[in-house]
């Protein structure tokens, strides 16, 4: 960003888990991309692995106070400033092996699946103040990667391969929302589809459900789910 002529401020926060650990004052943009006024927000990480049967109730609360509920607080920070008439874009980074399960991390994975989630409620709640909401999955090798991947792997994944995606994001041509898998050279959208599926006239039996059960389930026809009732 600072190489193509923007502006970038750093604002540090003593927790991110408690609303008196997060508080951005004044109406200056935390960033500039060209015209564009951009509030990026950064994941807090810390993790409580282990097996769902062995998980405690503390390793679950753990997980929820830094991660969704920090995604919470430190959000709203950043959300309450440009409101008037500012065009802003944010971006969340919940890691992409997250978005499917992983062995192991079932309070993380629950937590890093509900970023998204917020992001595409942020946009819609946003978009007519021509404000993008988007969340970068990122797949990079860091401090807390060290220990959980082999060199080979990591070596392929320099953190350098996701700024430009985030970069873009928070340009004047960017005007999608959503969330983004970057990182080792690919790049990847990621969103809820939804199958073609079947409409029963009347109350189906088990049966009935069953014997339609391909149908269901098919993909080959899948669409981006859509909310039914909004």
């Amino acid at each position: 960003m600072l190489g193509e002529g923007g502006r970038a401020r750093r604002h540090g926060f003593k927790g991110v888990a408690g609303r008196s650990g997060v508080s951005l004052t004044g109406t200056a943009p935390l960033g500039s991309v060209g015209r564009r006024r951009t509030d990026t927000v950064t994941g807090n990480h810390v993790l409580r692995d282990t097996s769902f049967a062995k998980m405690s109730a503390e390793a679950w609360d753990a997980i929820q106070r830094v991660h969704l509920h920090g995604g919470f607080f430190v959000t709203r920070a950043a959300w309450l400033r440009p409101r008037a008439g500012a065009t802003a874009a944010w971006s969340w980074r919940p890691p992409p092996g997250r978005l499917y399960g992983n062995l192991g991390q079932a309070n993380y994975g629950a937590v890093k699946l509900g970023l998204p989630e917020l992001v595409n409620t942020l946009g819609i709640e946003r978009r007519r103040n021509g404000i993008d909401v988007n969340a970068v999955a990122p797949l990079a090798a860091t401090r807390m990667t060290g220990d959980i991947a082999p060199p080979e792997l990591l070596a392929a994944l320099p953190p350098a391969h996701v700024s430009p995606v985030v970069g873009y994001l928070l340009s004047d041509e960017c005007t999608d929302t959503g969330t983004v898998v970057a990182g080792g050279g690919q790049v990847h959208w990621v969103q809820l589809f939804q199958s073609k599926g079947v409409t029963f006239s009347d109350v189906p039996t088990m049966a009935e459900v069953a014997d339609r059960w391909a149908e269901v389930t098919a993909m080959s026809t899948a669409v981006p789910g859509t909310n039914p009732v909004g």
